[in-house]
């Protein structure tokens, strides 16, 4: 269970609740997706950041690998030099900070500002990044960056197909040379993993 102070216990029982995400990227990067730029414990979040939707995992009542999804507008391609550095493993935190919509002061905050406090912040998701992909939108032709964050739980029956060629691992990382010596006619391999069947 998540630890919440007493504004936000407050808040949580209203019929109306509005709140938005901090999201803390690879130690570098500090986002909020409010129109303002939002400082909680020393760090400011900047609005400019083309962040487009922040996707929590769906409850499901099956162990899955369901995990956080972060997605950015990202025309000019500005996080890709450092992406092929490689982002896996860095670290990634999704934060919620929620806006007194009450009528009067709760916690020190007048009606209509958010709770920057940092007890009054409840950390949605803590980990690392798990993978990123670039694509780009059916609708509008807008580039997007998306950004997972690691699963907490893993089904070990699931299936992640990986094609060990040179030009598939130059799509995930240009620079990575791990693949050059696979070439067409090597022997197929099949690798187990997972549990025991």
């Amino acid at each position: 269970m998540r630890k919440k102070s007493a504004a936000v216990a407050t808040l949580l029982q209203r019929d109306h609740i509005n709140f938005f995400y901090l999201v803390s990227l690879a130690d570098t990067y500090n986002f909020c997706s409010i129109n303002r730029d939002v400082v909680v414990d020393g760090v400011t979040y900047t609005k400019n950041n083309n962040l487009v939707a922040v996707q929590p995992p769906r409850l499901s009542v099956v162990v899955d690998r369901e995990a956080y999804q972060i997605t950015y507008a990202d025309p000019t391609y500005s996080f890709k030099p450092e992406l092929e550095d490689g982002w896996v493993g860095k670290n990634i935190t999704v934060m919620l900070v929620f806006i007194n919509t009450t009528n009067g002061t709760l916690g020190g905050v007048a009606p209509g500002q958010p709770l920057t406090n940092i007890e009054d912040v409840i950390i949605a998701y803590q980990g690392t990044v798990d993978g990123q992909a670039y694509s780009i939108d059916r609708n509008n032709g807008e580039v997007l960056l998306t950004i997972e964050g690691s699963s907490p739980m893993g089904a070990l029956g699931y299936v992640n197909s990986f094609y060990t060629s040179k030009d598939s691992i130059k799509q995930r990382l240009s620079r990575d040379t791990s693949f050059d010596q696979v070439y067409e006619g090597s022997t197929e391999v099949s690798l187990v993993w997972g549990r025991a069947k």
